[in-house]
């Protein structure tokens, strides 16, 4: 699973292209790492592209859950959630089934209050206070 600072196909890229008819000057794209190609025919918010990216990236894992590693996805409306410290940790809107995990578990995707998406076992989540 892609946590931050790890690599992750798709990428928010910021202004100028890379050399192509597409030229990025303000605004955001979505770069594909294994293509080598601009997914974005526009220039986009920086919260579009990140989200755009999420939903790229989560597409991949599901991908993988092709070749056997994931046994189910769920998408879910996206819901504020507590870590295991109990404290804020963002919101949750996918969750992945790994079943060879050492124990099998559900792995949720948690997009952070700065916008950075981190996986985190299900088991350290718990749904935040409504108030």
């Amino acid at each position: 699973m892609a946590d931050e600072g790890e690599q992750v196909r798709f990428s928010v890229q910021p202004g100028a292209g890379h050399g192509d008819s597409q030229a990025y000057s303000d605004g955001y794209g979505v770069y594909d790492g294994v293509d080598h190609a601009w997914c974005t025919p526009a220039l986009l918010t920086k919260a579009a592209a990140v989200g755009l990216a999420a939903e790229l990236n989560a597409q991949e894992a599901l991908a993988v859950a092709a070749g056997g590693r994931i046994d189910a996805v769920r998408i879910v409306p996206p819901t504020p959630v507590r870590r295991a410290v109990w404290e804020p940790a963002g919101t949750v809107d996918v969750l992945l089934y790994d079943p060879q995990s050492n124990p099998p578990q559900w792995i949720a995707r948690v997009r952070d209050p700065d916008n950075q998406l981190h996986w985190v076992p299900r088991t350290e989540l718990r749904p935040a206070p409504t108030d």
